[in-house]
């Protein structure tokens, strides 16, 4: 065997240590996250996938019902009306990792919306719409109302 091909095979048989520290950090991060601490709930979302993902991936499983208290927790004080409907669903064996994570997504989406709304709102208030705004009504396809009713398209005109 060459010494390159013996390379390849103890890099392909390399599987990397972690040191307990690690683990240690990312369980305390992860049973400690809170939307809150984040810009918005896709970030939250993003990073509360990667960090179940990560300890899944060096053998750190708690099972289903953690890893879904977890979640509701890291939600509680922001959507204290979704979080008793979401515990409603878990005693009753209703609610899965992959449904929580739907409906999370479906919130982080709303929230880009209401960002969005927000801007275009702001802008037909009589602030100038800048052209990174302009550029992304006009990929929305939207059209804004001057203040003497005229119409606006993205460009400006």
């Amino acid at each position: 065997m060459s010494r390159t091909q013996r390379r390849r095979t103890t890099k392909s048989r390399a599987i990397p240590k972690i040191a307990e520290d690690t683990v240690g950090v990312l369980m305390e991060e992860y049973a400690g996250i809170r939307r809150r601490n984040f810009d918005s709930f896709q970030k939250f979302l993003d990073r509360l996938q990667y960090l179940k993902n990560r300890l899944k991936s060096i053998d750190i499983d708690m099972g289903p019902k953690a890893h879904l208290w977890i979640a509701l927790i890291a939600v509680k004080d922001d959507y204290k009306e979704n979080y008793l409907l979401w515990c409603r669903d878990m005693k009753n064996n209703a609610l899965t990792w992959n449904s929580l994570m739907e409906e999370f997504s479906a919130i982080a989406a709303r929230e880009k919306v209401d960002i969005n709304m927000g801007s275009i709102k702001t802008a037909t208030s009589g602030t100038r719409i800048t052209q990174t705004q302009s550029s992304s009504l006009a990929m929305a396809g939207l059209t804004i109302r001057g203040r003497r009713g005229t119409a606006i398209n993205a460009t400006g005109t």
